[in-house]
């Protein structure tokens, strides 16, 4: 919840602000509202709102004083002006101290709504942003320790250094005279923050225990969360044999980690340099290697030569293809829709040339697309997935392939097409089986991998090759399934509704479904009414 302040001395309006707006629907909590400007900024001392919606006149303080006492204090909260026109002298100092917006006079519920809409948005990436910081300095303090009992401190300094274009002493290096050609590695994990530091601790630990098996040399460090390792190989290596090493290690290192549930890691290697000036750019390689997995069917280990061949300059007009699909969807022709969508699937892919982003936007945009045909051609439909939910999934996706299954899977549900089982091979109906039958118990991918004899990091890759989703978005799916189902029945309570489907926690249950559905579980019930 985001908590919420409004100070105005016009009772109506302070009034209006506390309850006409559905603050409980916008994730909100009213802390407090205050008519007058000490005592409001006392309050705001007290109870760190995130939001302030704030009128620029005030008794005891002005609202322009209020904004300068929060800047000078650094507090981390977005302020909302409240002005009439004729105060925009003022709302321009405002402004220029960082207020977040303003609101003119006569006030509109519909404009608050999506300015604290828009300001939840911008806290939501600045607490993952100041996340994403603490976990890495924490990675680094780690990580620091860790070269330090090693030994490996100033050699993995001087290749930090090397790639940044700093002063470095080579010699510091402590390579052998007839050390001159090198290639680089970038390993990217795709684990859960909270697990990154002890699996590179992990995978550091390998590494060092293989030094002494290669014929070659290694020094690796940590770069922006990846850990980087650089191979240094005789003059007298051709460009055959350091594939033949590299792959050699990059696999080693797949298998030391293939056992941990929910853990991706993605190797990127350069081509071979024959000089050790040449290490920036061999960095940059292989990084971009790495990212391009996202491009690279079911491949952990990828070359910067086939990343370079795989990338294609064919022209794509993404707006005529996707008029073409739309156009599809309106005529009804569903032998040729998934003809269609994979060609518009390996269209993006050859307009995206390796970036990703691009490459999740126009996957979205096939989304959008199907969500908007839906809407006007079939009534009611249940089964489609809220868009931004769907929206979310496209951008946690780590593979082309995943896109094109997930966005078949979601193609279906828009057209109302029920899922045959023939789709999915046996074992993945059966564990689909078993989460409709045990979504409402404590079922967990280790449990489940138990119950089919399989491993869990397997099973996981399996779902998500055929499905396209993720365990768990599987059977969060079967519990909003039976959850929307449930609130259609006005005499089940909510709290009932949330033990029945497998949430003990009320409050968990009504976050997650609101995520999910974008209204929260007495939203949903008070539509069905209406229909």
């Amino acid at each position: 919840m985001y908590k919420v302040a409004v100070i105005d001395d016009e009772p109506y309006i302070r009034d209006s602000l506390v309850n006409t707006i559905d603050w409980k629907g916008l994730h909100c909590s009213l802390v407090f509202a205050a008519e007058e400007g000490k005592s409001a900024y006392a309050s705001i001392l007290k109870h760190e709102p995130d939001i302030i919606l704030l009128d620029i006149h005030m008794p005891g303080m002005s609202g322009l004083e209020i904004v300068e006492k929060i800047v000078q204090k650094n507090m981390a909260c977005k302020i909302v002006i409240i002005s009439a026109y004729q105060d925009f002298n003022y709302v321009k100092q405002a402004l220029q101290l960082g207020v977040f917006d303003y609101i003119a006079k006569p006030i509109r519920n519909r404009e608050v709504k999506d300015i604290v809409i828009r300001a939840k948005k911008v806290i939501d990436e600045e607490r993952r942003k100041k996340t994403e910081e603490k976990t890495m300095q924490e990675e680094m303090e780690v990580l620091t320790e860790y070269f330090k009992h090693t030994k490996q401190l100033l050699s993995s300094q001087v290749i930090h250094n090397m790639i940044h274009h700093q002063s470095y002493d080579e010699s510091l290096l402590m390579l052998p005279e007839n050390i001159q050609k090198h290639a680089t590695l970038v390993i990217q994990s795709q684990s859960k923050e909270s697990d990154r530091v002890v699996n590179k601790k992990y995978i550091l630990d390998f590494i060092d225990s293989i030094k002494a098996k290669v014929d070659y040399q290694m020094v690796q460090t940590i770069m922006n969360g990846d850990i980087v390792l650089v191979l240094f190989f005789s003059k007298n290596t051709s460009a055959h044999a350091y594939k033949i090493y590299a792959k050699r290690l990059s696999i080693a290192i797949l298998d030391f980690v293939k056992e941990w549930e929910d853990v991706g890691i993605y190797i990127g290697i350069s081509t071979l340099y024959n000089d050790v000036d040449s290490l920036s750019h061999s960095y940059k390689e292989a990084l971009n290697a790495a990212g391009n997995h996202f491009f690279s069917s079911n491949k952990d280990i990828v070359f910067v030569d086939e990343e370079h061949t795989n990338k294609r300059h064919a022209k794509f007009s993404i707006v005529h293809d996707l008029d073409y699909f739309y156009h599809t969807l309106v005529n009804g022709e569903e032998k040729a829709l998934e003809k269609q969508l994979e060609l518009l699937i390996a269209g993006i892919e050859n307009y995206a040339g390796g970036n990703i982003s691009v490459a999740k936007t126009l996957l979205s945009e096939i989304c959008i697309t199907i969500a908007r045909y839906s809407a006007s051609h079939v009534a009611n439909n249940q089964k489609l997935l809220p868009l931004n939910k769907v929206l979310f999934d496209i951008n946690e996706l780590n593979h082309m392939d995943e896109a094109f299954a997930y966005i078949k899977n979601y193609l279906k549900s828009a057209l109302h097409v029920p899922e045959k089982d023939p789709d999915y091979s046996p074992l993945v109906n059966k564990v689909i089986k078993y989460i409709k039958q045990h979504y409402m118990h404590g079922i967990s991918l280790n449990s489940t991998s138990q119950e089919v004899a399989l491993n869990p990091s397997y099973l996981s890759r399996m779902l998500k090759k055929e499905t396209g989703r993720n365990f768990s978005d599987i059977v969060l799916e079967e519990r909003m399934k039976a959850a929307k189902n449930m609130l259609r029945n006005p005499k089940l309570r909510l709290n009932e509704i949330a033990v029945q489907i497998g949430y003990k926690d009320y409050s968990y249950f009504y976050q997650v479904f609101s995520k999910y559905e974008g209204m929260t579980p007495m939203q949903y019930r008070k539509t069905c009414k209406e229909i």
